[in-house]
C-alpha cells in the first residue's frame, strides 16, 4: 500500500529561489514489493522524461472514511507565495517503459503577491499506477473527502457537527441538538438515566430507570402489575392489582379483605357478586386463584389453563425474564431482555442471525465482530483500516463509481441515499439506517428498528392500528381488529371495565362508578341476583335469592301466584286459574272448595252434600225427567221415542242429549245408553240412583214423576224394559203400533221398586198399544 506521509508548503519560497524542488521530499511513496525488483539508473532531465520504472506488484491507495463513506478523490490546497519562477522538474526511475511504469512529476509555480492553488488528484490509470492525493482539512467549513459534516467554526462539542467532522448522533456520549441526554454506551442500560433514544428516563416510558421498581409504559396503572408510580403492585398497598380480589391496605386478616388480598367469602365455592370466580379449592394454578380471581397473566401464578409459561407477577415485563404475556423471554422472541438474569443487547425475533442487526445470540451486530451486518459493506473481524475493509466496516474505495468487491453498487457517493445506491455502495434496504421513501420506507433506525419501537422492522413509522405494540405508547394493537368493542380499542389501549366502551366479556360499560344504575361496576347489566336492589326490583339478596325464600330469583317479594310454593302455600302454579289442581288462593284443589277442577270434577258447589245438583264426589249426575205429554204405542220406533224426549228437553231449555227409556229386540238401555258413573237425579236434584248398577238393581231412590216442566205427575210410562235394563217381551210391535191388537210393557211413575219400569214383571201385565202413556227421558 502507498501512503501520503507529509506535505510541506513552507519551503515553497526557498525552493523558488534555489531553483530546486523544495517539496520534493514532501511526498514519499512507499511501494510494497516482492523480494525481486527491477533496477535501473536514476536520470534527471529538465523539461523532459525518460522511460518510467516498472513496479512488479500493483499498488492501492486506501481512503479511510470517518462516516461510513469513502473519501473524495481530489484535494485542492490554496496558499500565497512571493516568487514568479516556474520550473517543471521530471524525475524518472528506471530505464524500462511499458505497462506498470510509475512517473513522478512535480511542478512548482511561484508568483509575487499572487494566490496559488495546488491540486493533487488520485487517478488509477491501470494496474500498479497511482497518482498521490492530499487529505481534506476538517474545520475549514468545506465538506470534503470522508467528512460527514464540516460547519467550520461551529464544529465542536454539543454541536450538530463535532470537532472531528463527524455528525453528533445519539450514543456518541456527546449531548447534541435535540438530545435530552447522551451517556454513550450506557444509554438504554438498566438503571441508566438516559434511554437508547437519548431521552431522559421517566416513569411511564416503558424503560426501567433509577428509583423505579418497574415500568410497563402505557400499561402502568393502579390496577395493573406496575402502578402509575412505577412501583410493583403488591398485596397490602391499597391498590387492587392482578390476582387480587381486594386490597384494603391494612394488616388486619379478619376483616372483609384478608392479608392475602382475598375476600372473606373467597373459597366457599359460591361466586359472590364481588368475586370473579370461586372454585372452593386452594389451588392457585387452576382457572380460579385463591383470591377468587380469574386466572390472568400477571397474577404471579403460572396457569396451564391460561397457556402461561411463567408468571412473575409484578416483575413481568417484555424487558425481563418473564414477558408481559407470561412467556419465557428467550433470544429470538423479538423482545429485548434488558433487565433479566441473562440480559440481551437486542432481539429482532425472526430477523436475528448472521447478517442481521441482531445476531443469533441477541448481541448487537457491530463492526469488527466478523459478521457483516446491516449497514456494513464488510467485516473482517477487526476495526483496523487499510486492509480492504475500513475501521467502520466499509469497503475501501467505495465511491469511485466502479462496483467492485463487496459493493452492491457505486454511484460515486453522490450524497443521495435514495437514488438506488447509498453512499455505502449498497442497494437501499430496510435496516441500513437510511430512510428511503423510494422503497416505501417511512423511517430507518438500523439496528434500533424494532416492532415494539418507533420504527418497525418493516421501516414503517409505528402507529396505532399497524398490529404492532409500540412500547411506551400503546398497551395493545390488534391491527384491523382494533375497535372500541374489541379487546384492543381503536386508540390502542386495552378495553377494561369502566372505560365507557363495551368490550369482550362485558355486558355493559357506562364509564361510571355507580352500582345504582343499569350497569354495575363489574360491567354487568344490573340484574336480579347481583345483590344490589335496583329501582325495578322489589328485593335482591344476591346469592340468597330463592324462589322458596324471602326474595325470589326474579327479585320479587313472594306472593301467591308467582309460581313458587312459599310458606303458607300448598301449591302455586302462577296461572290465576281456579279450574286446575291449584286454586288461585294457592290451595290444593279438592271437592267442596267451590271451584270446578277441570278434568277431575263435573261440578263443585262448595260442599260435599248430594241432592243439590252436585254430589258429594263433585260429580254431576245425569238428569232424568217424566214427559209432560203422552203417546200411543206408535212412537215411531226407538228413534221416534228418542226424538220425543229430545223435543221435550229442548222445549224446556234443558240442553244436552236425551234418549227414551225404551227397548226392542237387542236394543235396550244396557246397550244403547251412555252409562253414568256419577249417578242419576231428577231435575229437582233429588238422587234417583248413584250409579248405573244402582239404577238397574231393581229399586230406585225416588220415583221418576217430575216432568220437564217441573210438575209432579202420576202416570203410566211406556218402557218395554225390565228392571235390569234388558228388553221386555212386549213392545207394541217395535213401538210402531197403536193398535188394540198389540200390547206393550209399561212402568208406573209413582213407584221406586221394579214397577217403576215394568209393572208386574213376573205376572206380565201389559197395556194395549192404543192407550196413551208417557216416557222416561235420560240424559246421555
Amino acid at each position: 500500500m502507498r501512503f501520503q506521509t507529509s506535505l510541506c508548503t513552507t519551503y515553497a519560497l526557498i525552493s523558488a529561489i534555489a531553483l530546486l524542488p523544495a517539496c520534493a521530499d514532501d511526498v514519499t511513496t512507499t511501494s510494497a514489493q516482492p523480494e525481486t525488483e527491477s533496477g535501473g539508473t536514476d536520470t534527471t532531465t529538465d523539461g523532459s522524461s525518460g522511460a518510467p520504472s516498472t513496479d512488479t506488484v500493483p499498488t492501492t491507495t486506501t481512503n479511510v472514511p470517518t462516516t461510513g463513506m469513502g473519501m473524495t478523490d481530489s484535494t485542492t490546497t490554496a496558499g500565497t507565495v512571493t516568487s514568479s519562477t516556474t520550473e517543471p522538474i521530471t524525475t524518472t526511475d528506471g530505464t524500462q517503459t511499458g505497462p506498470g511504469t510509475a512517473t513522478e512529476t512535480t511542478t512548482e509555480t511561484t508568483t509575487d503577491t499572487t494566490t496559488t492553488a495546488t491540486t493533487t488528484t488520485d487517478t488509477d490509470t491501470g494496474p500498479g499506477t497511482t497518482t498521490l492525493r492530499v487529505d481534506p482539512v476538517c474545520g475549514n467549513g468545506v465538506l470534503e473527502g470522508g467528512e460527514s459534516c464540516d460547519d467550520g467554526a461551529e464544529n465542536g462539542s454539543g454541536k450538530a457537527c463535532k470537532a472531528d467532522c463527524t455528525l453528533n448522533v445519539c450514543g456518541d456520549g456527546d449531548q447534541g441538538p435535540g438530545e435530552e441526554c447522551d451517556s454513550g454506551d450506557q444509554n438504554g442500560q438498566p438503571q441508566s438515566n438516559c434511554t437508547g433514544l437519548c431521552l431522559l428516563n421517566v416513569c411511564g416510558d416503558g424503560i426501567l430507570g433509577p428509583d423505579e421498581g418497574c415500568d410497563d409504559g402505557a400499561n402502568n396503572g393502579d390496577n395493573n402489575t406496575c402502578t402509575s408510580m412505577c412501583e410493583p403492585n403488591v398485596c397490602g398497598d391499597g391498590l387492587v392489582g392482578p390476582g387480587e380480589a381486594c386490597d384494603d391496605g391494612n394488616q388486619v386478616d379478619n376483616d372483609e379483605c384478608s392479608n392475602d388480598c382475598a375476600l372473606a367469602t373467597c373459597g366457599d365455592g359460591k361466586v359472590a357478586a364481588q368475586e370473579q370466580c370461586d372454585d372452593g379449592n386452594n389451588v392457585n394454578t387452576d382457572a380460579c386463584t385463591n383470591s377468587c380471581t380469574q386466572a390472568a397473566c400477571g397474577d404471579g401464578f403460572t396457569q396451564d389453563s391460561n397457556n402461561e409459561e411463567c408468571d412473575a407477577g409484578e416483575q413481568n415485563s417484555d424487558q425481563s425474564d418473564c414477558t408481559a404475556s407470561c412467556k419465557v423471554n428467550v433470544c429470538g422472541d423479538g423482545l429485548p431482555n434488558q433487565n433479566g438474569q441473562m440480559p440481551e443487547e437486542c432481539d429482532l425475533g425472526a430477523n436475528n442471525g448472521p447478517g442481521q442487526a441482531c445476531n443469533s445470540q441477541c448481541e448487537i451486530n457491530v463492526c469488527g465482530d466478523g459478521d457483516k451486518g446491516p449497514g456494513e459493506e464488510c467485516d473482517d473481524g477487526n476495526v483496523v483500516g487499510d486492509d480492504g475493509c475500513s475501521a467502520t466496516c466499509l469497503l475501501e474505495f467505495c465511491g469511485n463509481g466502479i462496483e467492485e468487491g463487496a459493493e452492491q453498487c457505486d454511484d460515486g457517493k453522490n450524497g443521495d441515499q435514495d437514488d438506488g445506491c447509498t453512499d455505502q455502495c449498497l442497494v437501499p434496504f430496510c435496516g441500513d439506517g437510511l430512510e428511503q421513501p423510494s422503497i416505501g420506507e417511512q423511517c430507518d433506525l438500523a439496528a434500533q428498528n424494532n416492532d415494539t419501537g418507533a420504527c418497525t422492522l418493516a421501516c414503517k413509522d409505528a402507529k396505532c392500528g399497524d398490529g404492532l405494540i409500540w412500547a411506551g405508547h400503546e398497551q395493545c394493537d390488534d391491527g384491523a381488529n382494533n375497535g372500541n368493542n374489541k379487546p384492543c380499542k381503536a386508540n390502542c389501549t386495552v378495553n377494561v371495565c369502566g372505560d365507557g366502551f363495551v368490550g369482550p366479556g362485558e355486558a355493559c360499560d357506562d364509564g361510571n362508578q355507580s352500582n345504582e344504575d343499569s350497569c354495575t361496576n363489574a360491567c354487568k347489566l344490573a340484574t336480579c341476583g347481583d345483590g344490589i336492589k335496583q329501582l325495578n326490583e322489589q328485593c335482591d339478596l344476591g346469592p340468597n335469592n330463592n324462589n322458596n325464600g324471602a326474595c325470589t330469583l326474579a327479585c320479587l317479594l313472594p306472593k301467591c301466584g308467582d309460581g313458587f310454593v312459599q310458606a303458607g302455600e300448598q301449591c302455586d302454579d302462577a296461572n290465576g286459574s281456579n279450574g286446575d289442581a291449584c286454586l288461585n288462593t294457592c290451595k290444593t284443589a279438592k271437592c267442596g272448595d267451590g271451584s270446578v277442577w277441570v278434568g277431575n270434577e263435573d261440578c263443585d258447589d262448595g260442599n260435599v252434600v248430594s241432592n243439590d245438583g252436585c254430589n258429594s264426589g263433585c260429580k254431576r249426575p245425569k238428569r232424568v225427567f217424566l214427559t209432560s205429554q203422552s203417546w200411543s204405542g206408535n212412537l215411531g220406533g226407538l228413534n221416534g221415542g228418542d226424538q220425543k224426549c229430545q223435543a221435550r228437553a229442548n222445549a224446556a231449555g234443558l240442553g244436552g242429549t236425551w234418549k227414551a227409556w225404551l227397548s226392542l229386540g237387542n236394543q235396550n238401555p244396557n246397550t244403547r245408553f251412555t252409562k253414568s258413573t256419577s249417578g242419576y237425579h231428577r231435575l229437582d236434584f233429588l238422587e234417583i240412583a248413584q250409579t248405573w248398577i244402582d239404577l238397574t238393581d231393581g229399586t230406585i231412590d225416588v220415583p221418576i214423576n217430575l216432568t220437564e216442566l217441573m210438575q209432579i205427575n202420576d202416570a203410566d210410562v211406556w218402557t218395554g224394559t225390565q228392571a235390569n235394563g234388558n228388553t221386555a217381551n212386549k213392545t207394541c210391535s217395535d213401538w210402531d203400533s197403536g193398535s188394540v191388537l198389540n200390547q206393550g210393557r209399561e212402568g208406573q211413575s209413582t213407584e221406586t221398586n221394579g214397577d217403576w219400569t215394568i209393572i208386574g214383571e213376573v205376572v206380565g201385565f201389559a197395556q194395549l198399544c192404543n192407550g196413551s202413556n208417557r216416557l222416561y227421558c235420560f240424559e246421555q
